[in-house]
């Protein structure tokens, strides 16, 4: 979307073009959260549901907080990078929360070895 997000915006009409900065700024709190993955599942499943809750209610009021300051100040860019902040608020409170309650990185670009597992049973096949 970086690359093509401005060609795609203008598809729709030039002055959709004048968006393409706050797309930028809206995908880097998106990468953020796409790098650790759909981790709100995994703790939902494991019976921490209270921690998801607790990281998006806080970060929803991050983002509304954030809003209030950024929006008057800075518009639509601000708006965009309260949004992107708050993702990444979020992203990291999940993921540290699943590394101190399941002892699992959930990082994307962690790379676990297959013998660190341990043997396959045969039951596991």
């Amino acid at each position: 979307m970086l690359i093509f997000g401005n060609f795609a915006l203008r598809l729709f009409g030039q002055d959709f073009g004048a968006g393409y900065p706050l797309l930028a700024i809206l995908m880097l709190g998106f990468l953020a959260r796409a790098s650790t993955g759909p981790i709100e599942y995994l703790l939902n499943m494991t019976g921490n549901q209270n921690v998801t809750a607790a990281a998006y209610g806080s970060a929803g009021a991050l983002n509304i907080m954030l809003n209030l300051i950024f929006i008057p100040r800075f518009g639509l860019e601000g708006a965009a990078a309260a949004t992107a902040v708050s993702l990444v608020f979020a992203s990291l409170w999940l993921f540290i929360a699943v590394r101190r309650r399941l002892g699992i990185s959930a990082f994307v670009f962690t790379f676990a070895r297959a013998d660190a597992l341990g043997p396959a049973r045969p039951d596991q096949i």
